[in-house]
């Protein structure tokens, strides 16, 4: 379930096999401003499935639908759900090649042509399937490079992912706006989103409100501290917790010019994920 949709889990017949498949739902009920939002987000997720994805690290899309009034998309069910719960329920599995396995997906959308930015990256936005392996999903709030835009008033997305160029500092003001998403705004939420996974606490854990985690963002701060790092007792061997904090430091850089891109964070993992299999096995 999202801010603007419901999934349903149904059986559908595809090349003559049934088989359940996830159907996302945008709610017609919603009004005003936040109808608004609503379309824009299917609008953009329609977008995305038009360019005929395909990769074994995005959700697989299998088609687009109108039930009554309301757009819908259907995709692959995956049986694990999203991350956190997969993690949560099987606390012993690797999370380098889950990591690994965003980082593809996430290359594969910003290397294509015209790129695609996802926008909206989070742990609870990359779905598991009954293979394990991790999937990008949700692209509401994805924006296609290079493409000319309608007047966008509110990109959207989630403040304790958010990158500080993209983060509005005073929401207490009525006004939630956003920038728009780009290549480098993805990589800070990507960072944010693998320290997730190794320390199972969301970006700013020792924040309670949005506007406090505004706050820290626009001044700069990091989302994690070296000490939830520290702690981490992950099954990927001693002391990997520790590497990957100093490997994901560059990524929260507050000047998007200073970060990194994807394919270097993918290098540098890559070797600590292939040891962490050597070493589980």
């Amino acid at each position: 379930m999202g801010a603007y949709s419901d999934i349903y889990i149904v059986d559908a017949t595809l090349d003559a096999r049934t088989k359940k498949v996830a159907i996302k739902m945008y709610r017609t009920s919603e009004a005003g401003e936040n109808k608004e939002r609503m379309n824009e987000h299917a609008r953009r997720e329609r977008l995305v499935y038009e360019r005929h994805l395909n990769h074994k690290n995005i959700v697989a899309f299998l088609g687009v639908a109108t039930i009554g009034s309301a757009p819908a998309i259907v995709m692959e069910w995956y049986i694990n759900g999203d991350i956190v719960d997969y993690i949560r329920r099987n606390p012993d599995v690797l999370r380098l090649p889950l990591i690994t396995d965003i980082i593809e997906g996430l290359t594969y959308l910003h290397e294509l042509t015209p790129p695609i930015v996802h926008g909206d990256l989070k742990a609870r936005n990359v779905l598991v399937g009954e293979d394990g392996r991790a999937v990008l999903s949700d692209f509401g709030l994805a924006r296609i490079l290079d493409q000319i835009e309608p007047d966008v008033v509110n990109w959207g997305g989630t403040n304790r992912w958010m990158a500080p160029e993209r983060i509005n500092p005073l929401p207490l003001a009525g006004d939630d706006t956003h920038g728009p998403p780009t290549k480098e705004s993805d990589v800070y939420a990507l960072a944010g989103t693998s320290a997730e996974v190794i320390t199972s606490k969301v970006p700013f854990q020792f924040c309670r409100y949005d506007f406090q985690v505004a706050t820290m963002i626009s001044r700069g701060a990091c989302p994690y501290t070296e000490e939830s790092f520290f702690n981490a007792d992950i099954p990927d061997g001693a002391g990997k917790s520790k590497e990957i904090w100093g490997i994901l430091l560059p990524f929260w850089s507050v000047d998007p010019a200073q970060r990194p891109a994807v394919t270097e964070l993918h290098a540098s993992l890559q070797g600590d994920a292939l040891s962490a299999l050597e070493e589980h096995h």
